[in-house]
């Protein structure tokens, strides 16, 4: 598919159907035993509304869908803007 932020880039992604950034969290938790309510992910695309649905706090960049705006507990900048770690602050 084309990179969706830089147009003319293609990606092409191998991965095992089961392999999920939700799956993966819940590996990591239970492998170092993470506290699962600290969990703050970040996101900016369809393919993370299952992990945004597992994370008590979700960050989406304002460029993204509706849909995983949905999903979202805050919205920050643009990922074509430079917010920097300041549109953060109350979550770091």
């Amino acid at each position: 598919m084309e990179n969706p932020y830089s147009k003319g880039w293609f990606w092409l992604t191998v991965h095992d159907r089961k392999a999920t950034k939700d799956k993966a969290i819940l590996e990591l938790i239970e492998m170092y035993d993470f506290d699962l309510q600290r969990l703050i992910v970040f996101g900016d695309n369809e393919n993370d509304i299952t992990m945004f649905k597992l994370a008590p706090q979700s960050i989406a960049v304002d460029s993204v869908t509706v849909e995983l705006k949905k999903y979202a507990t805050s919205i920050i900048g643009s990922n074509n803007e430079d917010r920097g770690v300041s549109s953060l602050k109350g979550f770091l």
